[in-house]
């Protein structure tokens, strides 16, 4: 049960990187329940805005500026839990871009790669090259509380949220008498969404299944519905090569 970090393909993966942990960019000490999971969730927490302070250090430990970073939690997932990474204070990501790659669901947590005062805005002038990639995504907004994740959705009141990214993940299908909640539901929500609003800039890509966050959508009591408020846009910097993100299928 511990954390090994290491660089890349480019260099056989030989350096160590040993201060994730001692930096307070990753911790792995919380947890939170899903409730369409019906299942507690053992985090990976990464803190983007430390990330982004001790940017500079990682890249001479690296010997380059990391601009994909892959992480696996394999602690045990079994009926009652499961491993997941949640990315946290991502409003600025590290000067360049970078591309969060998982096997495990994700959730983030608040805005995501929007410059201060454009949130809410169609405006990508000023964001970064940014990739989700992982088994499912979990929007949550600034507002969510892991204390209140037992409570009905109705006490759990969303507040509004921009991301810029483009978004890769799994989706559970239509099948077996539930609806796969479409692609309005490609993002998927814990909390009461009727009176804030959900900005995201990029694109959608679903190319697999889920195979860990498997719960059908409307398969519990509390139904979590899509925001209504969706002010979803393409992001034409996708159609710049200079500004693609990095490590994105072609």
């Amino acid at each position: 049960d511990r954390v090994v970090a290491t660089s890349g393909l480019y260099n056989k993966f030989q350096t160590k990187v040993t201060y994730l942990e001692s930096y307070d960019i990753l911790d792995r000490s919380k947890t939170m329940f899903d409730k369409r999971q019906n299942r507690d969730v053992l985090l990976a927490e990464i803190d983007v805005a430390k990330l982004v302070a001790n940017f500079s250090n990682l890249a001479w430990t690296l010997g380059r500026s990391p601009r994909i970073i892959y992480l696996a939690d394999l602690r045990t997932a079994d009926s009652r839990q499961f491993p997941a990474v949640r990315l946290i204070n991502g409003q600025t990501i590290p000067e360049g871009g970078v591309t969060i790659v998982t096997p495990n669901p994700l959730y983030v947590q608040g805005n995501y790669n929007v410059l201060s005062g454009y949130e809410g805005s169609t405006n990508t002038n000023y964001s970064r090259r940014a990739a989700l990639i992982a088994d499912a995504i979990t929007i949550l907004s600034p507002d969510w509380d892991d204390n209140d994740d037992g409570k009905s959705i109705k006490h759990r009141t969303a507040k509004d949220v921009t991301i810029n990214a483009a978004v890769l993940a799994g989706i559970v299908p239509t099948r077996k008498g539930y609806y796969s909640g479409g692609v309005e539901n490609f993002f998927r929500h814990l909390e009461d969404w009727s009176e804030a609003t959900f900005t995201f800039n990029g694109s959608i890509t679903a190319l697999f299944d889920s195979r860990v966050a498997t719960a059908p959508w409307g398969a519990t009591a509390d139904i979590y519905e899509p925001p209504k408020r969706r002010a979803w846009t393409y992001d034409p910097n996708l159609q710049d090569e200079d500004r693609l993100p990095y490590g994105m299928p072609a």
